[in-house]
């Protein structure tokens, strides 16, 4: 059972074990021993003494409700704690660990933690700063609009962005995540794709500069088209568009990694005229979808380019040692050959 009080003192000497959850409006003192046990302690604005203990475990959850603004300092806890909320802080201080965060309320936040199950905001555009790369298991954005800058974010299960929110950072790994549930939108400045199984963009996220994917054959379904800096690509993923649509992705440097053949034709990848092209993939055939025209090729292995030209207009081609080139036709202005390399036109 839940219930809640205005003032709770625990005398020296006295235990207070919580047989459900607790919330307590203006004051909390113990002088005793209280333990949160399996439960959530909700301090609402509650001035806090603690001279005996209180104790979490790693089922407990505390709730912190404080003014706007508020630098936040939980120095009397006891052990550990399941899940934290702060509602309106901008800073928090602790002695505690803690295996998830939510933030409610209002106000941006320092995250000072390095690791976390859960990550949850749900604040009205608000910024998160990191203070470091974090790892999460789960991240959740609540209805509103957040930027998280900062570090680098690794999510390993799920990322749901709410309908009508939006988030916004500079990079972020996905290992092993789906797609983005909730259809919020994600606008990323560098994005990689690792683990395995297929994901989904939510409609209208984007990638704004990189974009790796090394996910074997695994099929990504875009929410938009995609104009990157940069595209890397292990293995031979496809990118197909959702229902409806015709979303592609075009980049100006393309770097085929890992091994075997890869068709750009079947995938829905167009290098912008002008790119660049990196194939360091063993033996492979590459399929365009149409006559390209590159600024430079560079090739590591045994490389064929396979249907339509490839036009090299006062640009280079690069073929490192011991690799092989066949093209179908080439207008070459600066050809670089390194030992035991071979071109064949």
């Amino acid at each position: 059972p839940s219930s809640s009080a205005n003032t709770i003192t625990i005398g020296s000497g006295a235990n207070l074990y919580l047989s459900g959850d607790v919330t307590i409006a203006n004051n909390l003192v113990v002088a005793g021993a209280l333990s949160i046990g399996a439960h959530t302690l909700t301090l609402d604005t509650a001035a806090v003494s603690v001279t005996g203990t209180m104790n979490g475990s790693s089922s407990s959850n505390l709730v912190w409700i404080g003014s706007s603004g508020e630098a936040t300092t939980i120095d009397f806890i006891t052990g550990s704690l399941n899940a934290l909320t702060l509602c309106n802080s901008v800073s928090l201080s602790t002695t505690s660990s803690y295996g998830s965060l939510y933030l409610t309320g209002t106000g941006d936040f320092t995250i000072a933690k390095s690791a976390l199950s859960t990550l949850s905001i749900a604040r009205a555009d608000s910024t998160i700063s990191l203070s470091s790369a974090i790892s999460l298991s789960n991240l959740v954005i609540g209805a509103h609009d957040v930027q998280i800058e900062g570090g680098s974010i690794t999510v390993a299960k799920i990322l749901s962005i709410k309908s009508g929110a939006s988030l916004e950072c500079s990079s972020m790994t996905l290992k092993n995540v789906a797609g983005i549930t909730g259809d919020g939108t994600l606008a990323v400045q560098d994005l990689t794709l690792s683990g395995s199984g297929n994901f989904v963009f939510s409609t209208g996220s984007t990638v704004t500069d990189s974009l790796t994917v090394n996910r074997g054959n695994a099929q990504i379904t875009l929410g938009s088209s995609l104009t990157l800096n940069a595209l890397t690509i292990y293995g031979s993923p496809s990118f197909v568009s959702s229902a409806g649509s015709a979303y592609a992705v075009t980049t100006s440097a393309l770097d085929l990694e890992g091994s075997g053949s890869y068709s750009l034709a079947a995938s829905s990848v167009n290098i912008a005229s002008g790119g660049d092209l990196t194939i360091h993939r063993g033996t492979a055939t590459i399929t365009f979808n149409s006559n390209t025209s590159l600024d430079s090729l560079d090739v590591y292995g045994a490389a064929t380019l396979a249907t339509g030209k490839s036009s090299f207009s006062g640009n280079e081609l690069t073929l490192e040692k011991s690799a092989t080139l066949a093209l179908p036709s080439a207008n070459i202005s600066s050809l670089n050959i390194a030992y035991d390399a071979t071109l064949t036109l």
